[in-house]
């Protein structure tokens, strides 16, 4: 016979081991994705069958203001008053719809940026990852130079000598930061529920900036990569921390410990600061619910403005292989609008795939795509 005794540690036993079951299963998980938000969130005993290889990547394109149209009508508008000016047919006023077209845009803006991840890990080492991280912004921003309306209505002497001149123009400017970085995971045995993590990474910082006169305008050029570029090289390290307090995980980064001031080939400053976040995630078995924050502004460059970014993200599982995902991204600093998330997530034992449509209004959209692989 069982007595009450046992009967009672049998019953307190099994409660123990289901309320476990998770944080068990969470341990388990070989998540990758995870480590370029934080390079401490994944378990030191998550261990995977075969070596992995993750490769992700995404971009957003806001051109709410329409710039990118509207500078191409304008270049098309000048390029004609301009032929009709060496022809002898433009008359007084002619120019008129082209300065209440450059007056309507300026200060349009437009705004790109991508993002590429690749990350390796062997099942032999689970407490090391290779990463590389890839991420391009860009901004572009029409400005109206007044003195273009007498240029425009004198067109028809200055265009039998030479082309149009204005004063008016696109200005660029973009920021690409390539990261090379081995990621080792590790703990102390004071503080069990705390796992800390460093990257240390090899570091590439091009800085793009770029002057086009508007009646030399080429949509390619906003987004040409290869001149206007000034390429810079260093060491550089990140730091990470996760602590589990009750069924919370509390998240900390920095991100650039070392920083730098650079130039680009236009004499803009472009001043690097180390980045700190934080945030918190809570990972039932039904999914997961993750807050993460910059508690200090990513460094802005010319037209590229300092922005901080608090972004919220969940997951529903809907079976043990497929899951639902949305989220929420506000930003403050940048006239970029909030935006918001919906996906697709599969995982079958160490594969994983993701899929997700980020938009924040008409003309202002993206995606962001997620594969890890079992080699």
């Amino acid at each position: 016979m069982i007595t009450s005794t046992q009967r009672h540690w049998f019953s307190s036993s099994l409660a123990m081991a289901a309320l476990a079951l998770p944080a068990a299963a969470l341990a388990e998980k070989v998540e990758l994705a995870q480590l370029f938000e934080n390079p401490a969130d994944m378990a030191l005993d998550a261990k995977a069958e075969n070596d992995l290889l993750y490769a992700g990547g995404g971009l957003f394109f806001d051109d709410s203001q329409s710039l990118l149209d509207k500078a191409l009508e304008l270049t098309q508008e000048v390029e004609r008053l301009e032929a009709r000016s060496r022809g002898l047919i433009l008359i007084p006023g002619d120019e008129q719809d082209l300065v209440d077209a450059m007056k309507d845009a300026d200060r349009a803006r437009t705004h790109f940026r991508s993002n590429i991840h690749l990350g390796f890990q062997s099942a032999e080492s689970p407490q090391q990852s290779w990463l590389l991280s890839s991420r391009f912004d860009l901004s572009g921003r029409f400005y109206y130079d007044e003195d273009d309306e007498n240029r425009l209505r004198f067109a028809s002497i200055t265009g039998l000598f030479m082309p149009l001149e204005l004063g008016s123009h696109v200005q660029v400017s973009a920021v690409h930061a390539l990261n090379i970085g081995y990621n080792y995971r590790f703990q102390f045995e004071a503080l069990p529920n705390t796992q800390l993590a460093a990257t240390p990474k090899f570091q590439v910082i091009n800085l793009i900036e770029r002057y086009i006169n508007q009646a030399e305008y080429q949509e390619k050029d906003v987004f040409r990569f290869s001149r206007d570029l000034d390429e810079h090289y260093q060491l550089n390290l990140d730091l990470g921390l996760r602590h589990q307090l009750g069924p919370l995980g509390m998240h900390l980064v920095v991100t650039d410990i070392y920083n730098q001031k650079m130039e680009g080939v236009l004499g803009t400053t472009y001043q690097q600061r180390s980045q700190f976040k934080a945030g918190f995630d809570y990972r039932p078995s039904w999914g997961e619910i993750k807050l993460m924050s910059d508690l200090t502004p990513a460094p802005g460059f010319g037209e590229l403005a300092a922005r901080r970014d608090t972004r919220l993200s969940t997951r529903l599982n809907l079976s043990s292989k497929f899951s639902l995902t949305a989220g929420a991204n506000s930003v403050s600093g940048h006239d970029e609008k909030d935006s918001f998330s919906l996906g697709l997530g599969y995982r079958l034992r160490d594969l994983r795939l993701l899929v997700e449509g980020h938009t924040a209004g008409a003309r202002e959209l993206g995606f962001q795509l997620g594969m890890q692989l079992p080699l």
